[in-house]
């Protein structure tokens, strides 16, 4: 008995996972990016605010100063999770490989299978066929 579709079915499981931990890695990165996107709103906000107001002014660059590093903080988490979703495709595409490779090999056991029954039907029917005409030489 071939071990074959239980690694098919192994290796679907495998890029299954695989998929799924692209799509968490992908929500991750798209998370980042709008928490990002609305942290650059928010700054644009607080400077039009203190445009008014001489004590905003003073303690402004401070604040804008500390708000800098959060932004540097999320651009560098945005960069770690560009690399993760490039290491989870790269995964992917490897575990899409190896499923390929056993699905190939599954489909040449199962033609394999298949040429050898065909094999073995015309062998049975050259057979009745030769008694026949055996039969019908020994009738005459």
């Amino acid at each position: 008995m071939s071990k074959l579709p239980v690694l098919v079915r192994l290796h679907r499981r495998r890029l299954g996972e695989a998929r799924g931990n692209l799509a968490a890695c992908e929500a991750a990165r798209e998370e980042l990016s709008s928490r990002l996107a609305a942290f650059h709103g928010t700054m644009n906000l607080e400077r039009r605010a203190t445009r008014g107001s001489l004590e905003a002014t003073r303690v402004y660059p401070a604040f804008a100063e500390r708000m800098r590093s959060v932004a540097d903080a999320l651009a560098r988490a945005i960069a770690e999770a560009d690399v993760a979703v490039d290491q989870a495709s790269e995964l992917l595409a490897a575990r899409f490989r190896e499923l390929k490779t056993y699905e190939l090999a599954l489909e040449a056991e199962a033609e394999k299978q298949r040429s050898t029954e065909a094999r073995r039907e015309r062998s049975e029917l050259d057979e009745i066929a030769a008694d026949r005409a055996r039969r019908t030489a020994a009738a005459r």
